[in-house]
């Protein structure tokens, strides 16, 4: 084997050299120090009460928010719907009255219609109940020839949703030169 270099022994043993390095606490590395109670109990500790009551109160506030969206998107979804649906209702009613005999809209056969309609997103008893009204007026234009040949239909619709009453109004002209005596 080899002899050390300083002290001639051979293979280290009992070896002692004039320079010794005594280890000092910030020379040794972490892993070999020792734990002191106090530092184990340090590095195991976790959130504290107001940490958490912090980190629990934005998460509230953010769920509620979060609900809250939702609710108001749904909300607005099923007033839509509703709106759309009255205004279907309307065009029907209208476009129904257009193919009428001329002979209808002057002798007083639709002056005034009452009409319901329900209607349900979920096909359930608890929808939507549409109420409407189908008045026909004869035409006011200022000193027209044509004015006699024309009569207003105006179809209004009303529904209660959310707490709220809702209306909707449709007008349109109908010609006594109107769609029957058309021949293509």
């Amino acid at each position: 084997m080899y002899d050390c270099i300083h002290c001639g022994e051979r293979s280290g043993d009992n070896r002692k050299s004039e320079f010794s390095v005594k280890p000092s606490k910030n020379s040794t590395p972490a892993r070999f120090q020792r734990r002191t109670p106090v530092r184990a109990a340090i590095r195991q500790q976790g959130f504290s009460i107001v940490e958490a009551m912090v980190g629990f109160l934005v998460l509230g506030i953010t769920i509620t928010a979060l609900f809250g969206g939702f609710s108001f998107g749904f909300n607005t979804i099923k007033l839509s719907q509703e709106e759309v649906r009255a205004d279907q209702i309307l065009v029907q009613k209208l476009e129904s009255i257009r193919v009428y005999d001329w002979a209808k809209f002057t002798n007083g056969y639709i002056n005034v219609t009452n009409f319901a309609t329900p209607y349900s997103t979920t096909n359930a008893a608890h929808g939507v109940s549409y109420t409407g009204q189908v008045s026909v007026t004869p035409f006011v234009a200022t000193g027209e020839s044509y004015s006699n040949t024309l009569r207003r239909v105006t179809a209004t619709i009303g529904w209660f949703s959310e707490g709220m009453p809702h209306t909707r109004t449709m007008t349109t002209l109908v010609s006594s030169n109107g769609l029957l005596t058309y021949k293509p």
